[in-house]
């Protein structure tokens, strides 16, 4: 099974404790963890066309689709498996909607939430990062499909 790569804020204390939720439960392996901060969340950024300046917004690659904000979460629920599945219910809403009140939350998480230390390349104990990725050799191929 072909993992999926998550990248999200690494100085979010919210996004800390999820990813770590995540990777906790991730017995599968199906998800790579990449800070947004670190070099190898930065590379994969760019090889979507994603800015990789722009911490507010979690993005999911799987294969050759990117999700962002809020269908990046439901689907790594999904991918989480379980009853995370349930999440699916959460396409009810309309995007737009659900990014509405993702985008007040990512805006304010370091008020509601504080920073937090996540996994970094080279501070990461693998213990409770067991997932995240350590150095350069470690970055995941990725291959963007187009007709360019």
């Amino acid at each position: 099974m072909e993992q999926a790569i998550l990248i999200y804020d690494g100085d979010c204390g919210l996004c800390g404790k999820i990813v770590g939720y995540l990777a906790s439960r991730d017995i599968h392996g199906r998800f790579q963890l990449l800070p947004s901060q670190s070099q190898p969340g930065r590379e994969a950024l760019n090889v979507w066309g994603l800015p990789s300046g722009d911490p507010h917004t979690v993005v999911l690659i799987e294969r050759d689709a990117v999700r962002v904000k809020s269908e990046a979460v439901l689907r790594a629920a999904v991918l989480l498996g379980g009853a995370w599945k349930m999440a699916l219910f959460g396409k009810i809403i309309p995007g737009k909607i659900r990014d509405f009140f993702y985008d007040i939350i990512a805006r304010n998480r370091y008020f509601l939430f504080g920073r937090g230390k996540a996994c970094r390349l080279g501070e990461c104990d693998t213990a409770d990062c067991s997932n995240a990725i350590h150095g350069k050799e470690d970055v995941p191929t990725i291959k963007r499909n187009s007709t360019d």
